[in-house]
């Protein structure tokens, strides 16, 4: 009797350090990992040390924050400001905006007659997000 307890006790803690593991490795996220390897970027395309005020700015500006869309009082969630971008940034490939704009997306942005993300400004902003959101 005392060796069939004992065996159901070590049964129950197997399958709780199983599912522990399990739960630890299904979390893990490689931050450092682009989904487009570097020697696919293109010529030129620098997407080391990514900042929002630095290299981000200037793409959400052309791109998202613009009239009827990501602008303050637009369609869109507003991009008027770093503090409203990292709304939708923070959370690496899970971030709405990696989804839109690199992930595979129902949505993907800009989905109005835009100027178009250039292959680099996706670079750009997925190694942005990837990094944290730096500003």
């Amino acid at each position: 009797m005392k060796n069939r307890i004992l065996i159901q006790r070590l049964g129950i803690l197997y399958l709780l350090v199983l599912f522990v593991c399990i739960l630890a490795i299904s979390s893990c996220e490689n931050k450092e990992a682009l989904v487009t390897p570097a020697n696919s970027f293109p010529v030129g395309c620098d997407t080391t040390h990514q900042t929002y005020t630095k290299d981000i700015d200037t793409i959400i500006n052309t791109q998202c924050a613009v009239s009827g869309c990501h602008a303050s009082g637009g369609a869109g969630a507003d991009f008027s400001s770093y503090y409203k971008v990292i709304t939708y940034a923070k959370g690496g490939k899970s971030s709405s905006i990696w989804q839109d704009i690199v992930g595979p997306s129902s949505t993907p942005m800009p989905n109005v007659a835009q100027p178009g993300w250039s292959e680099c400004d996706k670079y750009k902003i997925e190694a942005w997000i990837l990094a944290g959101v730096p500003n």
